[in-house]
């Protein structure tokens, strides 16, 4: 008796015959435009049946298809059975230009379907009007797998004047996130780090994690600023394959223009030094009764909204009775973007005379942004009561009486002549010269011998970057001699998935040297054309069993039955034959 659940799958089953005739087959690639060096990921859709492959139509030069894995999806909803197939392939070219990804087709009974060709063009660098990263569009019917946000409340502001700037990160999966930085002059940040905050977002039909990127901004010259960031991260795409593929992204921000208004020259009062905002100021002395010439500890405090980090001091010419001393200073703030701060400078000071009896009104001038003008703070007098010092002692002076003489101190006795010596003393041994030393005539040839052989290393460099092909061979030759060794060690170590993931690569590589193509272009097909009627055909025919050993052991999950030192006594004379066979022009 059958259980419910292979009744279930056989119903299944015969809604999806069913349904074959409405089969469709579609192809789709993640992106249109890539940077060399960087490939681009082909999906394969058939809905409505459950095909087992599908291959190409044609094969492109310079356009290497390596196949990444299979997904399959039966639903049945309100009594109406579907299938979902996919297929993904990685598109690898390996040059610049444009380039047609061919059809593929996939047999279903006795009908044949066919995907339409797509087109792929491969750029040095990404266009301006095209930046990676920037948010999707509101009515866009995909969302990608990261984009960046800027949010800069105001498009409008004073030279010096801060504001805020946030920067959202949006992505689904994703390792190794670096803080966004700025791709433009003429601004300046005041924290070295900016604050962030993570959490969650749904955008369409999809849900995004968000770091918030917090910092405050200063415009430091007037005119246009295009405010922008770009930042690297590493994605996770194509989930539904294992884990999913990892690939390094750079984001780059919408541009948001701000226009920067400079500081007017009109009414600038004397005691402005570049401060902009709208500040306060308390000024504090102590001690306010000491003697004259006593240091005063003055306390001022400038406290309000605005960059204070290069603000000092303006010059105060109503202290000119004062002597200043270098001030203490300390910058604190209140919040967590630095925008509203407080700067501490404790001046020491000392009165030059007596008669001051206080210390003047401290001024300090700003540009207030919201008013669109300048303000000047003052402090109030604050009281002095100074006592003059006592006056110094009177030094006393010593008199020498007439009858008393002085006799001055003896000259320093000059030293006598050295007399002769009656011997020669110990005498020391001389040694020939180097000169007369066979090493050190061998010695003078050193420089000669290093000068020789850096030559002739550097005219072999230069003779493999005129001949890649030989340089290739080279490199390949040493990668398969270096392969061998390991592979032996697999096969001590039983280790199958080793063993086959190296003896593939090892194939690959020896293949794509002789035959003078891409290492990923290396395809069953590709081997029947070019090495049919070149190598005897039990060569061809051992070269099959291995690629399909290799494809069994790293695709397949389960165990593998094969006998590694059988496959290695088969895979090294076929390494060997494909060494000696002469390379295809």
């Amino acid at each position: 008796m059958r259980s419910p659940f292979h009744c279930w799958i056989a119903f299944a089953s015969c809604l999806l015959a069913f349904l074959a005739d409405a089969a469709t087959f579609t192809a789709k690639l993640d992106r249109e435009i890539i940077l060399a060096g960087e490939s681009a990921v082909l999906t394969l859709r058939c809905e409505g049946a459950l095909p087992k492959t599908t291959q190409p139509t044609q094969g492109v030069a310079g356009l290497g298809l390596s196949f990444l894995g299979e997904e399959q999806a039966i639903s049945l909803i309100n009594g109406k059975a579907s299938s979902v197939v996919m297929f993904r392939y990685r598109v690898t070219p390996d040059k610049l230009g444009d380039f047609t990804v061919p059809p593929f087709t996939v047999i279903l009974g006795k009908e044949t379907l066919k995907s339409e060709p797509l087109r792929l063009r491969v750029v040095a660098d990404l266009p301006p009007d095209k930046p990676r990263g920037a948010p999707p569009a509101e009515n866009a019917t995909e969302t990608p797998a990261a984009f960046l946000k800027l949010i800069a409340p105001t498009n409008t502001v004073y030279v010096g004047e801060v504001f805020p700037v946030e920067v959202q990160l949006f992505f689904q999966t994703a390792q190794n996130i670096q803080i966004p930085q700025p791709r433009v002059e003429g601004v300046r940040f005041l924290l070295l780090r900016p604050s962030s905050q993570q959490s969650r977002a749904e955008i369409g039909n999809s849900i995004y994690n968000v770091v918030s990127f917090r910092n405050a901004a200063v415009a430091t010259k007037p005119g246009r600023l295009d405010l922008a960031f770009d930042t690297d991260l590493t994605v996770v795409v194509s989930q539904g394959i294992v884990f999913g593929e990892l690939r390094p992204m750079k984001l780059a921000s919408p541009t948001q223009p701000i226009t920067v208004l400079p500081l007017p020259k009109e009414n600038a009062p004397p005691s402005f030094n570049g401060a902009v905002g709208s500040f306060e100021m308390n000024v504090t002395a102590e001690p306010t009764k000491l003697l004259s010439g006593d240091p005063i500890s003055v306390k001022i405090t400038l406290f309000g909204r605005g960059a204070l980090d290069n603000v000092e001091l303006p010059p105060q010419p109503a202290w000119r009775d004062f002597k200043f001393y270098p001030p203490n200073i300390k910058l604190d703030h209140t919040d967590s973007l630095a925008m509203n701060n407080i700067k501490t400078f404790e001046q020491v000071v000392t009165a030059n005379h007596a008669q001051v009896k206080a210390l003047p009104p401290l001024e300090f001038s700003f540009f207030d942004p919201e008013a669109k003008g300048y303000r000047t703070v003052r402090s109030t007098p604050i009281p002095l009561s100074l006592t003059p010092a006592p006056g110094s002692a009177l030094t006393p002076s010593v008199t020498t009486p007439a009858n008393i003489s002085i006799t001055p101190p003896p000259a320093p006795k000059k030293p006598e002549i050295a007399h002769i010596k009656p011997g020669l003393g110990t005498l020391a041994l001389l040694t020939p010269p180097l000169a007369t030393r066979p090493w050190f005539f061998t010695l003078q040839f050193l420089p000669l011998i290093v000068f020789v052989g850096a030559l002739a290393w550097r005219k072999q460099q230069e003779h493999l970057s005129k001949n890649p092909r030989r340089a290739r061979r080279l490199e390949v030759d040493r990668l398969v001699r270096d392969g061998l060794r390991e592979l032996r060690k697999h096969v001590t170590a039983r280790d199958d998935t080793a063993f086959f993931t190296l003896l593939a690569r090892l194939l690959h590589e020896q293949l794509g040297e002789r035959l003078d193509l891409p290492v990923a272009s290396i395809t069953e097909s590709v081997i029947e054309e070019r090495l049919h009627g070149r190598l005897p055909e039990r060569t061809l025919a051992s070269l099959r069993e291995l690629f399909r050993a290799t494809d069994q052991t790293r695709y397949a999950p389960i165990a593998s039955t094969h006998d590694l030192r059988e496959a290695l006594a088969q895979a090294e004379p076929i390494l060997t034959e494909l060494r000696q066979l002469g390379m295809k022009d």
